[in-house]
């Protein structure tokens, strides 16, 4: 199994902060913490604990901003397309910066055009079934799918992850 994890791709760019003229006052207006997923997920669960714990070092406020969509790209292009002061950073999933860009035409395609900063999450993908489910093993649950085409359905967050995981049963 594929092991993809949350990519804590935390583009503070403060780097480019402070390759500018120095600013003393820096923050000196409010930060946004983007997440390309809905509110309640764990990508936007794990970034509010975080920026919850970065609130006392950005007196001019630092907010959550939930830009869900496409599964996750509409937020990692707001992220790698913001301006670089420091003033926009984000979590995002490592499939949206290693499939997607090949998948999709995006502002970005390689590590060259981003800056991860940490990685915060492991996450991997399970597959799982009701208890009183006929299959108790995943082949068992394989053969079920294969011998009746369209009957089951399978989900995944991240367009790409599954084509994935499915090329190597």
């Amino acid at each position: 199994m594929m092991r993809s994890g949350v990519v804590g791709v935390v583009l503070l760019s403060i780097a480019c902060a402070l390759a500018a003229p120095a600013r003393a006052e820096y923050p000196d207006r409010p930060t946004n913490a983007i997440v390309g997923f809905p509110a309640g997920g764990l990508a936007d669960v794990v970034l509010r604990a975080v920026v919850e714990g970065m609130k006392k070092k950005f007196p001019k406020g630092l907010a959550v901003v939930n830009r869900s969509g496409a599964g996750g790209t509409i937020g990692a292009t707001e992220i790698i397309s913001a301006r670089p002061d420091g003033y926009t950073f984000g979590l995002v999933a490592a499939a949206n910066l290693i499939i997607q860009p090949q998948l999709t035409d995006l502002p970005y395609r390689t590590p060259d055009d981003y800056v991860p900063f940490i990685n915060l999450v492991s996450w991997s993908p399970l597959l799982a079934v009701r208890q009183d489910a006929p299959w108790k093993t995943v082949q068992e649950f394989v053969n079920a799918a294969r011998a009746t085409p369209g009957k089951f359905r399978v989900g995944s967050p991240v367009r790409g992850q599954e084509a994935i995981s499915r090329s190597k049963s």
